[in-house]
C-alpha cells in the first residue's frame, strides 16, 4: 500500500459539514427528527441568485434553484438540498438517486486558489464553482478519488466555520424553532 510521503501537509483539516441531495425535502426532514433526532432545522424554499452568483457548472455559466434545509450537532453542520429544476444536483438525484452529495471541509494553511490547484494535481476538477454573498465556492469533483464530491471555500479573514445559527432568517424551522437556550 502507497502512502503519502511524511512531509505532506494534510490539505484537509476538517469535517465541517454532511449535504445530501433529496426529491423531498419535507419527508427528509421528519425522517432526521424522527428516526436520529436531528433538528430543528432551518427552511429555505428559494435558495439561488441573487444571493448566489458568478455560477459554473463545469466551468460554462450556469444557474439553479434549490429548497435547502441546515442544522447542527455541535460543531458539524448538516444540509438537505432538494434541487427545484435543472442543477449538479439534479444531475446528482438523476444517474445516484438520494444520498450524500458532499462534504463541506476546512482547508486550514491552505488558500483557496491553491487548495483547487492541488485537487486538480489528483486528478480532481470543479464541479460547479459560485459566490455566495461574495465568498466564493467550489464543488470539487473527487467521485473517483474520494467517492465524493468536496466542498471548500474561501473563508474570510476571522469567521469560523460552521456558525452556530443561520445568519439570515429562514423561511420556517421544522418541526419548530429553536428555543433562546438551545444548544447545537
Amino acid at each position: 500500500m502507497n502512502s503519502a510521503p511524511a512531509n505532506l501537509a494534510p490539505l484537509i483539516t476538517d469535517l465541517v459539514q454532511v449535504s445530501v441531495v433529496v426529491r423531498n425535502l419535507d419527508a427528509t426532514m421528519k425522517h432526521y427528527v424522527e428516526t436520529a433526532g436531528i433538528g430543528p432545522w432551518a427552511v429555505y424554499d428559494n435558495f439561488g441568485p441573487p444571493d448566489v452568483t458568478d455560477i459554473l457548472a463545469r466551468g460554462q455559466p450556469a444557474t439553479y434553484r434549490i429548497r435547502i434545509a441546515l442544522t447542527w450537532t455541535k460543531d458539524r453542520m448538516w444540509e438537505i438540498i432538494q434541487p427545484v429544476g435543472p442543477s449538479v444536483y439534479q444531475e446528482f438525484l438523476d444517474e445516484r438517486g438520494e444520498g450524500m452529495h458532499h462534504t463541506l471541509v476546512a482547508h486550514a494553511g491552505h488558500r483557496f486558489e491553491d487548495v483547487l490547484a492541488r485537487f486538480r494535481a489528483g486528478g480532481c476538477e470543479p464541479l460547479m464553482t459560485f459566490r455566495f454573498r461574495g465568498i466564493r465556492f467550489a464543488f470539487i469533483d473527487a467521485m473517483e478519488q474520494l467517492k465524493m464530491y468536496v466542498e471548500v471555500l474561501e473563508r474570510p479573514e476571522g469567521t469560523t466555520l460552521p456558525p452556530k445559527r443561520p445568519a439570515t432568517p429562514p423561511d420556517y424551522w421544522y418541526p419548530h424553532a429553536p428555543s433562546a437556550d438551545h444548544v447545537w
